[in-house]
């Protein structure tokens, strides 16, 4: 692994992301994960989802995009090839 950092599996994006050293540029923007973290769960697990509304979905995925974007410019930065992690 890039950074040698042992990952439990989880749903939760905060926690690879709080493990990262301080210089990767994903540990500060977006700010929160929380959200996306829930909407990973949801789509697991869809029978316990609530509705969400066009702005909602619409949102999530311009911060999930944004999420890709700033990971990428973190493994560009370390010389790691992204060709086939652009976001659709």
């Amino acid at each position: 692994m890039l950074s040698h950092i042992a990952l439990v599996r989880s749903h939760d994006l905060e926690e690879p992301r709080n493990a990262l050293p301080n210089d990767w540029r994903v540990k500060r923007r977006p700010v929160h994960l929380a959200r996306l973290s829930g909407y990973g769960v949801a789509i697991r697990y869809p029978d316990d989802v609530t509705s969400i509304t066009p702005l909602q979905s619409a949102t999530a995925v311009r911060q999930a995009m944004a999420v890709v974007r700033v990971v990428r410019e973190d493994f560009e930065r370390r010389g790691v090839a992204t060709a086939g992690l652009e976001p659709r």
